[in-house]
């Protein structure tokens, strides 16, 4: 028999937001399932950014020169 459900995963036990209809101490097998909608495109979107902007800074962690920097006027 196949149930589908949702729960929380909390303090490292899941918790069904419904009953399931098995018994006490049954042997089940779960596949986790990650709903997209809870997920946040944008906060990942920053984070990428920002991870990308730390490791394609020059050797001793200084910034990039600006243009005007490059040469000497």
């Amino acid at each position: 028999m196949t149930q589908a459900l949702d729960a929380i995963f909390e303090d490292g036990v899941f918790k069904p937001l419904t009953a399931p209809q098995i018994s006490e101490h049954q042997k089940v097998h779960l596949v986790i399932e990650v709903p997209t909608n809870g997920a946040r495109p944008a906060d990942a979107t920053g984070q990428l950014v920002q991870t990308l902007r730390e490791i394609s800074r020059p050797l001793g962690g200084k910034p990039w020169k600006q243009r005007g920097e490059l040469y000497e006027r």
